[in-house]
């Protein structure tokens, strides 16, 4: 299995109210994104993804590891860190390929 999300099946609740019921979602190297009514759980889901977020129940699996309870600096792939700010992430692309600094910066003044 690729790099990404591998398998997701997750449960959320917030104490009696179940906020996210048993998602499914199996996706390997692709865009995706998730549609929904507001408070439906689209935000709750992909915080739990990117580990910033427990889930009460199910499992994440990322390039075939289970990163359930990880942290999310403990996640491997680099399009989760979320935490990072628009720049830092910017930074880090960049310099993976090579590009001058100065070709961050612009980008992220947009």
């Amino acid at each position: 299995m690729t790099a990404g999300v591998g398998r997701l099946n997750v449960t959320k609740h917030f104490g009696n109210n179940t906020i996210v019921d048993g998602i499914g979602l199996s996706a390997a190297g692709e865009f995706i994104a998730l549609v929904g009514a507001s408070g439906c759980g689209k935000s709750t889901t992909l915080r739990m993804i990117a580990g910033l977020e427990p889930a009460s129940g199910g499992r994440i699996l990322i390039g075939g590891r289970d990163v359930t309870t990880a942290r999310p600096d403990e996640r491997e792939d680099r399009k989760l860190r979320c935490w990072l700010t628009a720049r830092t992430f910017l930074r880090s692309m960049v310099s993976r390929r090579r590009k001058p600094t100065a070709s961050c910066r612009s980008c992220s003044r947009r």
